[in-house]
């Protein structure tokens, strides 16, 4: 714990203004304080409750600590590429932390059955390569034998058979390898604002997928009537980073009630990290922001 305390000492009393000089200044710090926090969700990511889980946790709560811990690894890279000012790496992790942060929330709000379907339904591909490898006829294959020996052990540590996964592959088209039978908005729609879906997880798909507006943000560069590869990188400035510190913030709160290990001084230590890095939008605005006339 001393480790927390010191991180949030550090920054209980900062007025980021005076770090805001420049646009490079203030970028720079937002780097310094997100290491920090990335820091500090790591340690906080790994504080268990030994009397709720003597033996760590179970099989079904495992997709929570999973999914949180996902959100840390991909969070401390954003981090990373923030500081190494390449936009179009950094936007790729944006996604895939959103939609673990939704799962986090649903898993946590739904409990034993969903986090147990949560595991079931990754099998949708594991699944189709079984069927194609049984129509094959050769279990003897060293190749065929070594990726069925995979799924059996995987079945095994999950408490699952394949028939669970032919009921599962047999619901209709609109149910079946689907978390609860619920498409990801529906998920997304019961446990957070509908608003965020299009601007982070619709947005961050560009990004994903590599769609045009991706390519022509950041892999194109305009002259006259043509174009020609960008092979640069987009600089990052400290407005990108800052709704990923509230996610981050909010899936610890999250995790650690969950956990019941959330102090008083982790949840003031949390929000007060969050009202910092929201100020930094703020001053940017203020500082470096078009101004109207």
């Amino acid at each position: 714990m001393n480790e927390i305390t010191e991180i949030f000492n550090k920054y209980s009393n900062i007025d980021i203004s005076e770090f805001s000089k420049t646009e490079i200044e203030l970028n720079e710090f937002i780097i310094k304080f997100s290491k920090d926090l990335g820091e500090l969700i790591d340690l906080l990511s790994r504080v268990i409750n030994h009397e709720k889980h003597p033996n760590y946790y179970n099989l079904n709560e495992s997709t929570i600590v999973g999914s949180i811990t996902r959100i840390v690894k991909f969070y401390q890279e954003y981090v990373n590429y923030q500081e190494l000012n390449k936009l179009e790496i950094q936007t790729l992790f944006a996604r895939p932390m959103y939609e673990s942060f939704i799962i986090t929330k649903y898993l946590i709000k739904n409990g034993t059955e969903s986090q147990r379907n949560f595991r079931l339904v990754s099998y949708q591909a594991r699944h189709q390569n079984y069927k194609k490898l049984m129509e094959l006829n050769d279990n003897n294959h060293p190749i065929i034998k070594r990726q069925l020996l995979k799924l059996e052990t995987k079945l095994q540590v999950d408490g699952f058979t394949i028939e669970d996964l032919e009921i599962e592959s047999n619901k209709s088209f609109k149910k079946r390898w689907k978390l609860d039978g619920k498409s990801f908005w529906k998920i997304h729609s019961e446990v957070d604002n509908e608003d965020l879906y299009s601007f982070i997880y619709g947005v961050g798909s560009d990004a994903v997928h590599g769609n045009w507006q991706e390519i022509f943000d950041f892999h194109l560069t305009r002259k006259e009537s043509g174009f020609f590869g960008f092979l640069n990188y987009e600089k990052c400035d400290c407005r990108v980073i800052v709704p990923m510190n509230s996610i981050v913030i909010e899936s610890l709160l999250e995790f650690m009630n969950w956990n019941e290990c959330l102090t008083n001084e982790i949840e003031n230590g949390l929000m007060r990290m969050n009202e910092i890095s929201n100020s930094f939008y703020t001053v940017w605005e203020k500082k470096f922001g078009e101004t109207l006339e």
